[in-house]
């Protein structure tokens, strides 16, 4: 353990004396990790900054039903089982899911959207409705019915009796939150479900007792016409489209832009492995025949170590130290260089850039995982000349005495 600790101890120190060319191959190998330290840190930023906006918007991870489709609430159930779905709701038919909301200042033929615990679109920016008679508004809405957060527009069905005549009904709502302009640009309102399921019931001449709407006794249940689904991350969104295909269902999602941020990120991973390749390849083989010029140029130097007692293992250790040695200053200036391109790159490119966003940049890891390859790849290059270390022998120190 002495002889291993004072063969360390001599790497470090001979390291030193060779000073300018121990910066050399600093320089040189530091050189060659910047570019691709750059060009990670172009591809994270991008990647990052297109993968919060997606998320930003949980609308882009909306899945919905296209036409009218009858899902029994098994079909449910096993939707929201799934680790990859957020949420899920049924759907009433679009025909069926509308009302006309009179406010403080008119009326307006408001689309109804079934919401619940759990749906990220209303989560974002406000509660989740907990009465039959909670509504959340779309901006749209709210600006052309006068109503505000805690207003009381009055919400009026009607319908065709068998006489023929109109028949209608109404239902006092109260208005718990307005979701932003940017979240929800259609006018809807927010509901819970049972209030959707009244509506249709009572628009097909059914009575609704919980709400004191006339009508016919309502039969057995017969299924949903639609859904509406929050998948959990954009891969999730193309995995659920797929399944859901596959099972002769038609859906939209907007899978469009999702597929454009995993292809540049498929693009910059490629771009990223080949220079990696060559740059890798390249760097091992200068290490590697400097490991050799090293070993030549200080032979009779290690000779004397082989002619004091040191093995050729240690003089193999000597050699891996002051490759890692190389390797991680090598990582340490190529982190400090790329900093320095990471600066210039988002100042010079901040426009449409958000306050949080960046165009380029590198997580913490990543700088760890640049010293530790470093690191590695220097060490297993001048492993390879290790051999020549062990061919030194202690002979070699006595020939020119």
């Amino acid at each position: 353990m002495a002889r291993l600790i004072t063969i360390i101890r001599l790497a470090f120190s001979d390291y030193l004396r060779d000073g300018l060319l121990s910066l050399c191959a600093i320089c040189a190998l530091a050189a060659a990790i910047t570019p691709l330290l750059s060009v990670w840190g172009v591809r994270n930023g991008i990647i990052a900054s297109l993968t919060e906006r997606l998320l930003e918007n949980p609308r882009n991870l909306e899945i919905s039903s296209v036409g009218t489709g009858r899902y029994e609430k098994t079909f449910f159930d096993d939707l929201r089982a799934r680790p990859d779905v957020l949420f899920a709701t049924p759907e009433t038919r679009s025909i069926a899911a509308t009302m006309l909301l009179q406010g403080e200042t008119g009326g307006v033929q408001t689309d109804l959207v079934p919401t619940g615990p759990g749906d990220p679109l209303i989560h974002k920016w406000a509660a989740v409705p907990g009465q039959t008679n909670e509504i959340v508004l779309s901006w749209s809405a709210a600006e052309k019915i006068g109503a505000i957060v805690e207003g009381m527009p009055i919400g009026r069905v009607s319908r065709l009796g068998l006489d023929g005549r109109e028949e209608r009904a109404e239902v006092t709502l109260k208005v718990i939150a307005v979701l932003p302009d940017h979240a929800y640009t259609k006018t809807a309102a927010f509901v819970r479900l049972d209030l959707l399921d009244a509506v249709e019931d009572f628009r097909n001449g059914f009575a609704v007792p919980a709400l004191h709407w006339p009508g016919g006794d309502r039969p057995d249940f017969a299924g949903y016409a639609g859904f509406r689904i929050a998948a959990a991350d954009p891969a999730a969104v193309q995995r659920l489209q797929k399944d859901l295909t596959a099972r002769g269902i038609e859906v939209y999602a907007r899978s469009e832009d999702i597929e454009l941020v995993q292809n540049l990120d498929r693009a910059f991973t490629v771009v990223f492995i080949v220079l990696f390749s060559v740059v890798g390849a390249g760097a091992f083989a200068a290490a590697a025949a400097n490991a050799l010029g090293q070993i030549a140029r200080k032979r009779r130097s290690l000779a004397v170590l082989r002619l004091v007692g040191f093995s050729s293992r240690h003089l193999t250790i000597f050699g891996l130290t002051q490759a890692a040695l190389t390797g991680l200053f090598a990582a340490l200036a190529a982190d400090g260089l790329y900093l320095a391109v990471e600066t210039v790159i988002n100042r010079s490119f901040n426009d449409g850039v958000g306050p949080y966003e960046a165009l380029c940049r590198l997580d913490p890891q990543h700088y760890a995982i640049a010293a530790i390859t470093s690191t590695i790849l220097m060490t297993l290059a001048s492993s390879c000349a290790s051999r020549a270390l062990a061919r030194i022998e202690p002979s070699e120190a006595l020939r020119d005495v």
